[in-house]
């Protein structure tokens, strides 16, 4: 049944995709194009462009598929933009994703049985993988730091082991509508970064951390690029954002920014040196201003 047309509004809806995006025409036109090649649920599938973009360029794309819901969300962040989509949303279960995302199989029918045979599980993600085929960051250890934890989460990474205490990647939310309007949406106070680990928290206090799972047998091509400037200073400015989110999440949560962003610190400058002993300049350059930059975030939470 993959690549069914999707245009027909009286068909009740099984699962809405929504996808936020930002001056990323192409990308956008991309991911529909390999949406409707691999989906198996056919008119069942709602999709849905949050538009947060700046230009009309997405706007002019999605023009081109009549079956799609297009809202134009103006620049309000990840989490918002994710919000407006979901209002117009009206299927039992969601994906979130990312618009630098390929399918390369189909996945919907295989997520709402998933959901199906599974009642306890709210939320679940599916393997990322790169252009190149090699297992991709699919899912983290929540508020984990430095070297340790870096370790420990690329041989998992590798392995697609997924554990206790982890959450899903925010390029592929699979989640079930009910317990993502209980715990409260994506909180819009986040404008970017730190949305999966709240999101985490929320949905453990309310129905425990068997909520959360992971299925390694699905995968689908993340591209890690639709949402961040690839150059150096483009790196650290979302960066520093991050870290900004972060003051927020912890202060939240009840947790302490000061400790993660010294354990962050001492991680990055590590990572210089070893970069700077390899002979990779450029790359130690950049760890060493993330570093440079943790030093001054830890006299700000501090103070």
């Amino acid at each position: 049944r993959c690549g069914v047309n999707m245009d027909k509004t009286n068909v009740e809806k099984l699962l809405s995709v929504i996808v936020v995006s930002y001056n990323n025409g192409e990308m956008i036109k991309n991911l529909i194009d390999s949406i409707v090649k691999h989906n198996d649920i056919g008119e069942g599938l709602e999709l849905i462009i949050s538009d947060n973009s700046t230009n009309d360029q997405v706007q002019e794309v999605v023009k081109e598929y009549p079956f799609v819901k297009y809202v134009r969300s103006g620049n309000v962040g990840f989490g918002k933009g994710n919000n407006v989509g979901f209002a117009i949303s009206s299927a039992k279960y969601v994906l979130f994703l990312n618009p630098d995302i390929l399918l390369v199989e189909p996945v919907f029918s295989f997520a709402i049985n998933a959901f199906e045979k599974n009642p306890n599980v709210n939320l679940f993600g599916v393997q990322l993988i790169g252009p190149d085929g090699k297992n991709a960051n699919s899912f983290f250890e929540v508020d984990k730091y430095g070297l340790r934890a870096s370790l420990k989460q690329s041989s998992n990474r590798k392995k697609g082991k997924f554990y206790k205490g982890c959450m899903i990647l925010g390029a592929d939310l699979f989640m079930r509508c009910s317990a993502f309007e209980e715990i409260g949406k994506f909180d819009e106070n986040i404008f970017m970064y730190r949305e999966e680990e709240d999101v985490y928290r929320r949905l453990v206090a309310s129905y425990g951390n068997d909520t959360i799972t992971f299925f390694r047998e699905k995968k689908i091509v993340h591209l890690e690029g639709g949402t961040s400037e690839g150059n150096q200073e483009g790196i650290i400015r979302a960066f520093a954002r991050s870290l900004d989110s972060h003051i927020y999440y912890s202060q939240k949560h009840g947790l302490s920014a000061y400790d993660v962003f010294k354990t962050r610190k001492r991680y990055y400058a590590f990572k210089s040196f070893c970069l700077t002993v390899l002979g990779k300049k450029a790359k130690a350059s950049l760890e060493k201003k993330k570093s440079q930059i943790l030093k001054d975030y830890c006299k700000k939470v501090k103070d």
